[in-house]
Formats: C-alpha cells, sequence, structure tokens
C-alpha cells in the first residue's frame, strides 16, 4: 500500500509541500482505519455481523 500511495501522490500532486502534507494525513487515516479494524477484531463485533447475515438467509 505505501508504494501505490506514494505513486498516486507524486502523480497527482506535484507540489512538494501539499504532497507531504497529503502523505502525513493518508498515513494518519490509515493508522486509525488499521486500529478500528483491531477493535472490531478484538470485541468480536464482526461475529455478530456474521450471525446475523446468516440468521436473515434462513
Amino acid at each position: 500500500m505505501k508504494v501505490v500511495k506514494t505513486v498516486l501522490l507524486k502523480i497527482y500532486e506535484p507540489n512538494k509541500e501539499k504532497r507531504e502534507s497529503l502523505d502525513r494525513r493518508l498515513s494518519l487515516y490509515a493508522e486509525v482505519l488499521k486500529f478500528y479494524l483491531e477493535v472490531i477484531e478484538k470485541a468480536g463485533i464482526y461475529r455478530v455481523a456474521s450471525l446475523d447475515k446468516k440468521h436473515k438467509k434462513e
């Protein structure tokens, strides 16, 4: 993901300062998303969602 993100930022934002700002912002978003995904997994919320899906199909 890091390689793809870097390449896209260089293509769409030639200004170095803006590119660095976007890179920091995207890195922060990635860390927050990773944190929430870990919390969801540890809390077992995904299990509840999967049980709901199975229940609705029956």
